[in-house]
């Protein structure tokens, strides 16, 4: 072997039509070697190739649902062929079902797009980072479903319940990536968006599917504050 493969992908997990980047800039040719080609074929190995010698990385956006392997072939300069796979989950936006959305976002900060990482269209893979935080603040709480087990996304029957806390976490997370400052300007609204997140997610009362059946066979809520059971 005359040099390594190296993939990077952002996120495990995309939804349909979100950008995805296949970042192989970091693929290198050992001393004395060259790299020829790099080339990408995004979805599985009989899938359309891609030439991404020359900029290192492959933009797509997936238009169905399920795991996709993403093949990198790289070719040296004495004729030596290197593969390596790496696998992608894509899902629907109604399988993932965010509790928040970027319109949300900028209803509150009409310039937030313009903070985008150059990888990234949209901000699902912050709301996503959300929903596990707060699906985990519901674990920690002990709000469970019958089983005990940990919530997951789809129980969360109405997410206007949970909005106001995926939303305002969202905003704080992405303000702390780009505070580099105790005192700038990020910081201090990050600060503020932390401290909407910690009102909102104690007045959250949250309907969910608790037996997991797909559907609401009660009006149990679940205080986010307190993790009690309210049944009426």
């Amino acid at each position: 072997m005359s040099g390594t493969i190296i993939i990077t992908l952002y996120q495990k997990k995309v939804q349909i039509s979100e950008k995805v980047r296949i970042d192989v800039s970091k693929t290198f040719a050992y001393s004395g070697r060259s790299i020829s080609t790099i080339v990408v074929k995004p979805v599985s190995e009989a899938s359309d190739s891609y030439d991404v010698t020359s900029d290192g990385y492959l933009d797509i956006a997936y238009d169905s649902a399920g795991d996709k392997t993403v093949h990198v072939t790289l070719t040296l300069d004495n004729g030596d062929v290197i593969a390596l796979a790496k696998t992608i989950t894509v899902v629907s936006e109604a399988t993932e079902n965010l509790f928040s959305s970027d319109p949300e976002l900028i209803s509150h900060e009409p310039d937030i797009l313009n903070y985008l990482p150059a990888y990234k269209a949209d901000y699902r893979y912050v709301h996503r980072l959300a929903q596990d935080r707060i699906l985990t603040s519901l674990d920690e709480r002990g709000i469970t479903d019958t089983d005990g087990n940990r919530m997951i996304a789809a129980d969360v029957k109405d997410i206007e319940e949970c909005n106001d806390w995926s939303k305002f976490l969202v905003l704080q997370y992405i303000f702390e990536s780009l505070s580099n400052a105790i005192d700038d300007i990020f910081h201090e609204k990050a600060n503020r968006y932390r401290e909407m997140v910690r009102q909102a997610s104690s007045r959250a009362f949250l309907r969910l599917d608790y037996d997991s059946d797909g559907t609401l066979e009660s009006t149990e809520r679940g205080s986010a504050a307190t993790g009690r059971i309210f049944r009426r």
